[in-house]
């Protein structure tokens, strides 16, 4: 989003309207907002009243400059007088419920906003996407999978549809839950899979859009293959999967957009028994974008599955560097550091890595804190003190 979306000259004129700021909710010198306004994700994107300020908009995911900017237009129209019972009207209170955290309810109000104003209605495609988004959040995966039964099929073939086919893919895929042996287990409902299989392998060739979106459609259709049993489809889709991300990344001119698409190539990658083809690809983004820690930590993880422990330390060092003043993944990849030196037999450094995460969990909030203090008390222990 921000590599490509909020640099779009449309949103230009929008500067003045609205004073924009961005939150990094990693950092402890933002705990006070990340409290105030609490994220279950990201990106999150919220349009704050500058009276109450209270928020009014509340946007997870991605969106294009079209659809961002409508989000602005909603939020500008938010304070203003609205018929009763109007589309406007229930949309307004769908998006209140929404911001307030309440996502089953607020998923339900947004149906019948879409249901008052009608398929020609100029919010239809928002309110359709805010409605998947808040059944994703809520984690009702049923009710994500009803919604996108009733609503996907009547929206066009855009990005708003792509959106929608992402919820609705992953909620069919995982919609019912059962527990055997005492864990969860997840399974599709046939009849279900039948009709909205077909509209995310439409939503795959909507042409544009963010890959990232349409590589989670693929995630879900491979984990439908992979809960049957079926081998050929587990290759066939990740071929197709490795084939549609590797198209974008030499398409795209910007590392940090290569960077996001880096994972779900590593997932095709390993669907495909050839992991180790991302090692060149880790290591040019670890490259291309000097202070970021990702690619250097996503590296060492590659390292340890390719049976390279020595070079993973290495990587998880030089991520460290990046990621200092980074508040919790800094304390993760020193934690990483840690757990291997004490595989490798290496006390010393250990110990050494321990004492620097102990420093620096001090600075972190409770409960995170806590938290770490008893990953390092464990790791102290197994060194023996």
């Amino acid at each position: 989003m921000r590599a490509v979306v909020l640099k779009d000259a449309g949103l230009a004129k929008r500067a003045g309207q609205f004073a924009w700021l961005s939150i990094d909710t990693d950092r402890p010198a933002n705990e006070a907002f990340n409290a105030r306004f609490p994220s279950t994700g990201v990106p999150l994107f919220l349009i704050i009243d500058p009276k109450t300020e209270k928020a009014l908009i509340s946007w997870y995911g991605t969106a294009s400059a079209e659809q961002l900017g409508r989000l602005l237009d909603d939020g500008l129209a938010a304070g203003k007088p609205k018929k009763p019972g109007s589309p406007e009207a229930l949309l307004a209170g769908a998006d209140a419920l929404n911001v307030a955290g309440k996502l089953t309810e607020a998923g339900a109000a947004y149906m019948a906003a879409l249901k008052a104003g009608g398929r020609s209605w100029a919010r239809y495609s928002r309110a359709a996407e805010s409605m998947m988004l808040a059944y994703e959040l809520s984690g009702d995966r049923a009710g994500g999978t009803r919604a996108a039964l009733e609503v996907a099929p009547t929206l066009a073939r855009d990005q708003s549809f792509v959106n929608v086919m992402r919820v609705g893919i992953q909620s069919a895929a995982s919609e019912v839950e059962t527990t055997v042996d005492g864990s969860k287990q997840f399974a599709p409902v046939p009849a279900h899979l039948a009709i909205l299989k077909p509209l995310a392998i439409e939503a795959l060739a909507v042409p544009g859009g963010f890959a990232d979106d349409k590589a989670m459609i693929y995630s879900a259709l491979l984990g439908i293959e992979r809960k049957a049993g079926n081998e050929a489809g587990i290759k066939r889709t990740a071929q197709e999967m490795w084939d549609f991300l590797a198209r974008a990344a030499d398409a795209s001119r910007s590392a940090e957009v290569r960077s996001s698409l880096s994972g779900f190539m590593r997932s095709a990658a390993m669907d495909l028994d050839d992991v180790a083809r991302m090692a060149p690809i880790y290591e040019a983004l670890e490259k291309e974008l000097p202070q970021d820690y990702g690619p250097p930590q996503a590296l060492a993880s590659l390292y340890l599955q390719l049976g390279r422990p020595g070079d993973a330390l290495a990587a998880y060092k030089r991520a460290y560097e990046r990621a200092r003043g980074e508040g919790v993944k800094a304390a993760q990849i020193l934690m990483s550091c840690a757990s291997l030196q004490v595989k490798l037999g290496d006390r010393a450094g250990a110990k050494a890595s321990l004492d620097q995460m102990g420093r620096l969990v001090e600075s972190l909030p409770e409960p995170q804190a806590a938290r770490y203090r008893t990953q390092i008390k464990t790791l102290l222990d197994k060194l023996g003190g």
